[in-house]
This record gives structure tokens, C-alpha cells and sequence, in this order.
């Protein structure tokens, strides 16, 4: 369904080694055929050089935004002006970040520059898709979307605008709104009910009560 690029020269096994990148001409040549294909491209990035080029490309979907042991550039201005201007989705998978902080040998810590940057990026209201990297070390499918969430709201979402990102903007994102993602009358229905208000305590979408999926309860406690 889409075509991913991956946008990097780090090399996290032998800290500070690099590897061959692909260069700003390839992702462009990338993006232009996944285009004329009809077909979406994210680019996985490790830092804000990265990022700029996988913007300049015209990627859909930027993944992450500083990686474990990547540190770039700084996050200016005219870079958030890009991000905004450009209708490219961000996708920083916060918890990955932060789980794997300080486990490349070597290398810098980055969660605290991390948040920082993403306090600019939200209040500046960049578009976020809530990702996570489910499924690598330390970064459980499932639970690391509550997780990520928390942390959204740690970096100045409010609950109500991480809930939106990881639905209704989801949706958006993955070019499926008409499809699923919001409570309408046609789309699938979609449903978890939490015992406690998420809009008050982001940490109660963890308080799982009942799970619908396409009309159906797949999930009762």
C-alpha cells in the first residue's frame, strides 16, 4: 500500500560509523515514481538533516525525528515552517526513542532534546501521526500506544488532541478517513470503551472495558 525509504547514515552497532545514504536526488526519484504509481511514500529518518531531505523529497510520512545516539542538527524555525507548509505527516514514535535511550554504546542521550523539540513541534501544531515502532526490543505491540499517547501529551498535546492523532488522524494520514478512524454513520464501527475519562487522564485508555470491531464485540471485562 505504500512505499517506505529509509533515510539514514548511522550505523547504531558500531557507534559512530556511518553507512551509505541515500542521496537527496534517489529519495526524489522515489517519491516522483511512488507518485505517478498512486502510491504514498514515509521515509524512516534518524535526525533533522534527515528529516529535511525526506522533506525536501516530498515524502507523505516522516517517521521518528531524533533516533537513539542521532544527533543533528537543531530544530530551527524555518524548518517547523517547512514541516507545516508542506502537508508531510510526522510520525516522532516517541517511545522508541525513549525506551532505547543510552543503549548504543557510545553514543549521546537524545529524550531530553527529544521533548524539547517536540514541545515546538506540537505548539507550532504540526501534523502528528501516533506511531511507535511496535514489535522492536523493549517496545510491546499494544501497550506501547498508551504509551505513546502519555508521552504526546507529555510534549504539550492535550489528551483530547493525542486521542484525535491516534484516530481520526490516523485515518487522515493513512488515506482511509472514509473508512474508519471517527464516529460517523458508514464508516466501520470501530469502538473501545474505558472505564474513566482519557480526556482528564490520558493514562485511563489503558482501563480497557469493551472492544468493538466492525460491529462486533471482540472484548468484554
Amino acid at each position: 500500500d505504500w512505499i517506505k525509504a529509509f533515510v539514514s547514515d548511522d550505523n547504531v552497532t558500531a557507534y559512530p560509523a556511518k553507512v551509505p545514504r541515500l542521496s537527496l536526488e534517489q529519495l526524489r526519484r522515489i517519491v516522483n515514481e511512488a507518485h505517478r504509481l498512486g502510491l504514498p511514500v514515509m521515509m524512516h529518518v534518524d535526525d533533522l538533516a534527515d528529516l529535511s531531505d525526506a522533506l525536501e523529497a516530498g515524502a507523505d510520512t516522516i517517521e521518528h525525528v531524533h533516533n537513539p545516539a542521532a544527533i543533528g542538527p537543531e530544530l530551527t524555525r524555518e524548518l517547523i515552517d517547512r514541516l507545516k507548509a508542506s502537508g508531510t505527516w510526522l510520525v516522532p514514535t516517541l517511545v522508541a526513542t525513549k525506551l532505547h535511550d543510552g543503549t548504543v554504546a557510545g553514543g549521546p542521550l537524545v529524550w531530553p532534546r527529544l521533548l524539547e523539540d517536540m514541545k515546538r513541534l506540537v505548539a507550532a501544531g504540526v501534523p502528528m501521526g501516533v506511531g511507535c515502532d511496535s514489535g522492536i526490543p523493549l517496545v510491546p505491540y499494544g501497550e506501547c500506544l498508551h504509551m505513546e499517547l502519555e508521552l504526546l501529551v507529555e510534549a504539550g498535546m492535550t489528551p483530547l488532541e493525542a486521542v484525535t492523532a491516534a484516530t481520526g488522524g490516523n485515518a487522515r494520514m493513512l488515506r482511509r478517513a472514509e473508512e474508519f478512524g471517527t464516529v460517523r454513520p458508514g464508516l466501520s464501527a470501530d469502538l473501545v470503551a474505558v472505564a474513566g475519562d482519557p480526556l482528564k487522564d490520558i493514562r485511563n485508555t489503558r482501563s480497557i472495558r469493551l472492544v468493538i470491531s466492525r460491529g462486533r464485540i471482540v472484548f468484554q471485562s
